[in-house]
């Protein structure tokens, strides 16, 4: 059989070490090319091509993005970064012949995904549940939420320059800086988070410290025919912001709010993979407080508890299944502690 051609955008990514994990269980079938902008990446030599690439933020990106494609021929491009997922929609509304390499082709969908407060409105208009959100410029001091709260950038992924604020003066004094900034309720299940806080403020900071607590996820699998789709829930523990520790997870609000999810995108052109991220507010309900419109750092983790994205992804769009042999046969696992990324 043909080897099947993979691009992954952004190879030296968690998200692109998490989908090789995978493809070594059947590593005949598939020839790997990554692209990255670093050369010195864990996995570079399971590559069988490397491609330097300019940033994802340069203006070169995106002709870049599309000459590789042009040039390389892959049967499938996988986006290993939310930025990379928003270049290639963009890429196949210019160019509707990528449509059959690419998962989401839409790229106001991507946007909405990955800027947190579309995220919110889009959500809100939807009927789904959303921490509420505001943009950090709104914010006054007054007050539009109760403290704690979480400050974020509207883009972003694994936790980058997001700070927890227990004290109103502390945005404050951060407000020549907010324009790209949102304010987001906290949720989480940390009844004593309030107390460590004031302890710390009294009798100083622990050097190492986190308020790393459980979480929950929502991988969707939105599949051209609605039918044919599909969904993982998980619990995860948290370690240094990475999941250290995934379990299948039963609940059934989670389960509605996956069906409801997975129904409401997929009517709005949704294809592919989508995360949702999701903890309890103060009132016990679950809330999405981000998506990411890809694959994720627990991907081989759902691979071993016998959800196998990848397969799902190549069922769809190139009508094969190259893991028969594996198929099943981590399916019974119900919890996995994962070490790729973690330190």
């Amino acid at each position: 059989m043909k080897k099947i051609k993979l691009l992954l955008v952004s190879a030296g990514s968690l998200v692109a070490q998490n989908l090789i994990e995978i493809i070594q269980h059947s590593r005949g079938a598939f020839h790997l090319v990554g692209t990255n902008s670093l050369d010195d990446f864990h996995t570079l030599k399971e590559l069988d091509q490397f491609i330097k690439s300019p940033l994802t933020i340069s203006s070169d990106f995106f002709s870049f993005l599309k000459s590789t494609i042009d040039n390389e021929l892959p049967d499938l491009v996988i986006p290993c970064r939310d930025e990379d997922a928003v270049v290639l929609a963009r890429l196949a509304e210019i160019n509707p012949g990528l449509s059959s390499k690419i998962s989401l082709t839409n790229s106001q969908l991507a946007e909405n995904f990955f800027d947190k407060y579309l995220s919110y409105k889009m959500c809100k208009e939807l009927g789904l549940p959303f921490a509420y959100t505001r943009l950090a410029k709104e914010y006054e001091s007054n007050g539009i939420l109760e403290t704690p709260f979480i400050l974020k950038p509207k883009k972003g992924f694994a936790s980058k320059g997001v700070r927890l604020i227990v004290n109103p003066a502390q945005i404050d004094a951060l407000n020549g800086s907010l324009e790209n900034f949102i304010v987001q309720e906290r949720l989480g299940e940390d009844l004593e988070m309030q107390t460590r806080i004031s302890e710390f403020d009294t009798i100083g900071y622990p050097l190492h410290f986190s308020f790393e607590e459980n979480k929950y996820s929502i991988q969707i699998y939105s599949a051209s025919e609605l039918s044919n789709s599909a969904y993982f829930i998980g619990k995860h523990f948290m370690k240094n912001g990475i999941s250290y520790q995934v379990e299948r997870w039963q609940d059934e609000r989670l389960e509605l709010i996956a069906r409801l999810s997975l129904e409401k995108f997929h009517k709005l052109g949704l294809r592919g993979p989508l995360n949702l991220q999701l903890q309890r507010s103060k009132d016990g309900d679950f809330k999405i407080f981000e998506f990411n419109c890809r694959f994720t750092g627990a991907t081989s983790s759902r691979f071993l508890l016998g959800f196998n994205e990848l397969d799902l992804l190549l069922k769809d769009h190139l009508g094969v299944s190259v893991f028969q042999d594996s198929k099943t046969e981590f399916s019974k696992a119900r919890k996995v502690i994962q070490t790729i990324g973690a330190n």
